[in-house]
């Protein structure tokens, strides 16, 4: 299970260093694979959704900003920006 982890996260740097250069579809392939290592991330989700923001797959973000706020990670800036989009 160990190797699991690090590869979760190995993934997850990965798509981190993508979405840093703003390289968005790069950054949403590495998070759908980060996620699918890992899907209790909250915060690979919540960045995963400003991802396909940016490339204005907006339906995908709102899906993906929604799974951040389940219970395994309620992040309360997730649900500011969720409402941004919603609200337009």
């Amino acid at each position: 299970m160990r190797g699991e982890g690090s590869n979760a996260a190995q993934l997850l740097g990965r798509a981190e260093d993508a979405l840093r250069k703003e390289d968005f579809s790069s950054a949403v392939v590495a998070y759908e694979e980060a996620l699918r290592a890992d899907d209790g991330n909250a915060l690979a989700h919540y960045n995963f959704g400003l991802s396909l923001a940016r490339l204005d797959r907006l339906d995908d973000a709102i899906a993906a900003l929604s799974r951040s706020l389940e219970p395994r990670g309620n992040m309360a800036r997730t649900g500011n920006r969720l409402q941004g989009f919603t609200h337009s």
